[in-house]
């Protein structure tokens, strides 16, 4: 049902931020809505607070703090809470209202279905507009670090990655929460830096809003600041970039569609997903690439940001390995940003490259750093087709001198394959391919027909097909192998019109 919304976060490389409001608290915790919270709370009645201030919600927020003020220190007149502010009552008894632990036994069997899938989801980030701690709770594997407030995103490094950006305040700081008119004027006046950092995220992340109402005050309002940064002629870059995930018990089925969010004049492309459970959205959180860990991809960049920002010399090392994703501690992985030759040490990293990161090294859509040395670690390790001849050259290996090389026998089987190796048993294959020159050469094995850099464009074009089923993948490996030898190998482009080699 959701195969447009996997595809469309697949394409964009990387993990999505989820950005998440009280539907998601009130689902899983219980917990009431900005409306009910403030009913809560009311001194007088709410609907007193309401009609005098218009459903303004932060005014009301202001109305409810100034009773509430006199109310708790006449219910409390020997505390010993450390109170400088007007506000400081209602918050604190907010806090300590909407401090409740997650109880997994307590939600029905669809809803432990949902949370077992969002608690394994491969995301980049979080940025909510909740107080309460369920998101630290549940990612708490994870390692992912809070921000609470815009000050702490000020004043802190941030690296968009393994993050949660609490913009409304948390509990954990009862002062930090924002739910008065004078907090939420405040809460704009500093807002520059906040629509800054969410602009960037915008820009490189897919966004799957959880737990709002489309026509929600909060996000209308984040959604104008963006829009006025960006201006309506660059909105194309927010295509298939934003996910509004509604939730409605009403809803017969999930379904995926394509609307517009009309906001001052400037129509905003959003992909909405309806559904009556999250189930499949959360399932396809799942599907996604992760290699690292938020933990240890955070700690890396924290890592080079103090190498880069620091003028002391150090030690450090960086093997790059499978391993670290699965690190105990963190705290004594030691890293070096180096230039030239790795040696030793960086060799022992190419260990942990595989087929498909060679295919887009040789195709120059992802290089690997010191690829010569795969000759020597990686290719002893791996079986089948494989692009042998650019690291060979690279290497001063060639047809005169491979058999003294000492070179692994699997590489020295490759090397004595036929050329039309590559092609045969494929002519199904090319059938299912646009027709172009470089297929019927291919086809036809006219090899010293084709033109090496159209043959790249042509392979770079159909990279997505080392992502499908077996049969194609093996397939375009040939490909790659078959061009890596034609642009590489040791042949004579010009002597011999069915190419075969010289040596």
């Amino acid at each position: 049902m959701l195969k447009n919304f996997e595809e469309a976060l697949k394409e964009s490389g990387k993990l999505p931020f989820l950005f998440v409001g009280s539907g998601i608290s009130r689902r899983y915790l219980g917990l009431p809505n900005w409306d009910g919270l403030l009913e809560n709370f009311s001194i007088k009645s709410y609907s007193f607070y309401k009609s005098g201030n218009d459903s303004n919600y932060p005014k009301i927020g202001s109305h409810i703090a100034e009773d509430y003020h006199k109310d708790w220190f006449d219910k409390n007149p020997n505390t010993d809470q450390k109170f400088s502010l007007k506000t400081d009552p209602l918050k604190y008894e907010i806090a300590q209202y909407l401090n409740k632990k997650f109880d997994y036994n307590g939600l029905s069997e669809i809803e432990q279905r949902e949370i077992d899938k969002l608690k394994t989801s491969k995301i980049s980030g979080i940025i909510t507009t909740n107080y309460d701690t369920l998101l630290e709770e549940l990612f708490s594997d994870k390692g992912f670090h809070k921000y609470i407030g815009q000050d702490n995103l000020l004043f802190n490094k941030t690296y968009d990655y393994g993050e949660i950006y609490k913009i409304h305040g948390c509990i954990d700081d009862y002062k930090s929460i924002v739910i008065t008119e004078e907090d939420y004027n405040n809460f704009k006046d500093k807002q520059q830096y906040l629509i800054s950092k969410l602009l960037s995220i915008f820009l490189e992340y897919p966004i799957i809003f959880l737990g709002y109402s489309f026509s929600d005050e909060n996000i209308e309002d984040i959604f104008t600041n963006i829009l006025k940064t960006i201006g309506s002629e660059n909105i194309e870059k927010l295509q298939n970039r934003i996910f509004f995930v509604e939730w409605k018990e009403s809803y017969a089925e999930t379904s995926l569609k394509e609307t517009i969010k009309s906001l001052n004049n400037i129509n905003l492309p959003i992909i909405k997903i309806e559904v009556n459970n999250f189930v499949e959205v959360f399932s396809a959180l799942n599907k996604l690439n992760e290699k690292h860990s938020p933990k240890f991809v955070r700690h890396l960049k924290d890592k080079i940001y103090e190498l880069v920002k620091t003028e002391t010399a150090t030690n450090k090392i960086l093997v790059k390995d499978k391993d670290l994703s699965n690190l105990d501690s963190l705290d004594d992985l030691e890293i070096v940003i180096g230039f030239g030759v790795i040696g030793e040490v960086g060799s022992r990293g190419l260990t942990s490259y595989n087929i498909e990161d060679i295919i887009k090294d040789v195709l120059n859509i992802e290089l690997i750093p010191n690829a010569d040395g795969l000759i020597d670690t990686t290719f002893t390790n791996l079986r089948g087709t494989i692009p042998v001849y650019k690291y060979l050259k690279e290497k001063n290996i060639n047809q005169n001198n491979y058999k003294n090389s000492n070179l692994h026998k699997n590489i020295i089987n490759f090397i004595e394959k036929d050329i039309s190796y590559y092609t045969k048993g494929l002519s199904s294959f090319f059938n299912k391919l646009e027709k172009n020159d470089i297929v019927d050469h291919l086809r036809t094995n006219s090899f010293h027909k084709i033109d090496t850099e159209k043959f790249k464009k042509f392979l770079v074009e159909n990279i997505d097909l080392l992502t499908t089923d077996d049969n194609k993948k093996s397939n375009f490996r040939k490909l790659v192998c078959l061009y890596d030898r034609l642009e590489y190998g040791w042949t004579n482009k010009t002597s011999s019109s069915n190419y075969e080699d010289t040596k």
